[in-house]
């Protein structure tokens, strides 16, 4: 299976990354992962996503440019092939959806969650990883493409979707294979507790109001 879409991926030039509305940390973290991974063996690579984006993670996305089809529309360009990670639900990329359709030929997808509609022609779904993350890595894993080190590296990208879909790791989905992957991207050079301010402690004025209401 993994085979399988690593050699689609290897196949294509250009190639468009998305995930559902309002991204998560998982979301984010495997769409920015993805988009380091790819260009990092020459590919050309764009992403988009479907807002609203949280200050935190917007922040998190580091030097890599995001794409908002709010505020950028649709990407200008036909890519060879669209990945669309961390839902396979019509229902949360419903922007996206009549320009997804038109291309189903090209759409794969990469998912945790058991549920999905005909998102993707061909998907990689497994339940058993705690964040979509951990898929991107296995498929990187695959590849052979490695994960950098230290800021703004794959790793640091991918353990965001680790940290925060496993509410940093005290969920009851952080098992073993959970420890074992965050193990291996800690030993990238990534600063855990820089991530962790970044996507928690950096909350705006506003969201502090609401908050307190």
């Amino acid at each position: 299976c993994y085979a399988g879409i690593a050699k689609r991926i290897v196949e294509a030039n250009h190639i468009v990354i998305t995930t559902h509305r309002k991204p998560d940390g998982d979301a984010m973290g495997s769409v920015i992962g993805l988009c380091r991974g790819l260009k990092s063996i020459g590919k050309q690579v764009e992403n988009i996503f479907i807002g609203p984006i949280e200050h935190g993670l917007k922040l998190s996305a580091g030097d890599t440019p995001i794409r908002v089809i709010e505020e950028d529309g649709l990407p200008s360009d036909d890519p060879d092939l669209v990945i669309v990670v961390d839902t396979g639900a019509w229902a949360q990329l419903e922007k996206l959806t009549p320009w997804l359709k038109d291309r189903k030929e090209i759409v794969i997808g990469l998912d945790h969650h058991a549920n999905g509609d005909d998102v993707a022609k061909e998907r990689i779904v497994d339940t058993s990883a705690a964040a979509c993350t951990q898929i991107v890595m296995a498929l990187f894993e695959e590849m052979g493409i490695g994960l950098g080190t230290g800021k703004d590296s794959i790793a640091e990208a991918l353990f965001i979707g680790l940290g925060t879909d496993t509410g940093w790791f005290r969920f009851s989905n952080a098992d073993a294979r959970c420890f074992s992957d965050a193990s291996k991207l800690l030993e990238c050079g990534i600063d855990r507790y820089q991530i962790y301010r970044t996507l928690e402690e950096t909350a705006r004025p506003a969201r502090m109001e609401l908050l307190q209401r």
